[in-house]
């Protein structure tokens, strides 16, 4: 059962406040999707995953996150627009800005101030896996209206940054992110990727090379349908 709360959340950005839902317990039912998308009841929670200000535009998990972004930004066309994406979820539009803000280019971060620096702030590591997380949220709310176009776009963009972070050598999560990218490939139709990319790669875990020979197989097939961890176990 997922039980969901009002709160009075206080914007880092603009310093409006306003009521957001917020998750006070869910569960989680069944094998997650290959991409690591979690069962029910967990997956139909993720409209509450990421807030946006309804005064200022800004976005993030909570607006009352440190806001390091410029005001000048949020009033783009770029970000206001998603890049001129045609979103057919409002839900992918928000998860799209988060990872706008993430990835913004220098000039429009703001410079910290003395009590910034007081405050721990996001690493570049950080940022990344936050973005990379949001382009993924992104075309999991494509998939859920069927903005096939889109999901793609937005899969497309996730397989550079975890490319980024699998090529992090201080990166513990390696094996499953490479896992994450090949489906990400295979989803997004790249599937020759897929073989080039993992035809000869094999894990000392059993169930990712299970994985990875579940996914080969369906790229040969060119199948680009979303399918689960139990699934690969079944065949």
């Amino acid at each position: 059962m997922t039980t969901v709360f009002p709160d009075t959340v206080k914007c880092a950005m603009c310093g409006a406040e306003n009521e957001f839902p917020v998750i006070a317990s869910t569960n989680c039912f069944g094998s997650s999707d290959l991409d690591l998308r979690p069962a029910e009841m967990q997956r139909s929670t993720m409209c509450y995953w990421v807030q946006e200000c309804p005064d200022c535009g800004y976005v993030s998990g909570e607006v009352s996150d440190p806001a390091e972004i410029t005001k000048e930004f949020l009033e783009s066309d770029e970000y206001v627009s998603c890049d001129g994406r045609k979103f057919k979820s409002d839900l992918a539009a928000r998860f799209y800005k988060e990872y706008k803000i993430c990835t913004a280019p220098a000039s429009a971060v703001k410079k910290p101030s003395v009590l910034d620096k007081l405050f721990k702030k996001k690493s570049t590591d950080e940022k990344l896996i936050t973005a990379f997380n949001a382009i993924l949220h992104a075309a999991w709310a494509c998939d859920d209206e069927q903005d096939v176009e889109n999901a793609k776009y937005c899969r497309d963009i996730a397989v550079s940054l975890i490319s980024e972070l699998i090529s992090d050598e201080h990166n513990s999560n390696k094996d499953t992110f490479n896992v994450i990218k090949c489906d990400l490939l295979r989803r997004a139709g790249r599937f020759e990727e897929v073989r080039n990319e993992y035809s000869s790669v094999k894990f000392d875990n059993d169930l990712l090379n299970k994985i990875i020979a579940f996914q080969i197989d369906k790229a040969e097939k060119q199948d680009t349908d979303c399918y689960t961890i139990e699934d690969t176990t079944s065949e």
